[in-house]
């Protein structure tokens, strides 16, 4: 699943960040997110939210390199592999 990547990725101390394809861009969001994580060191996880309804949306979202978000990632693949017609949004 597509969480598989940024797991791997965040073991070897990478911060990933990913756009679903079906974003569409008006400007690029680094801006935005690198002042976020300079404002909040803490952050270790952002995730876009939905334009018309108040919920989380998994179509941008940034991983911080560190221990809690590798556990969650590795929590979350096991729990989607268990149970294979849920779906992450």
């Amino acid at each position: 699943n597509k969480f598989t990547l940024p797991l791997v990725l965040l073991h070897h101390d990478l911060d990933v960040m990913w756009l679903d394809l079906d974003v569409f861009l008006f400007s690029s969001p680094t801006p935005a997110v690198a002042r976020q994580l300079r404002l909040t060191k803490r952050v270790e996880l952002l995730i876009s939210g939905t334009f018309a309804v108040d919920c989380i949306c998994s179509g941008i979202v940034v991983f911080r390199a560190r221990e809690r978000t590798k556990t969650f990632l590795e929590e979350l693949t096991v729990w989607m592999y268990k149970h294979p017609y849920e779906h992450d949004q």
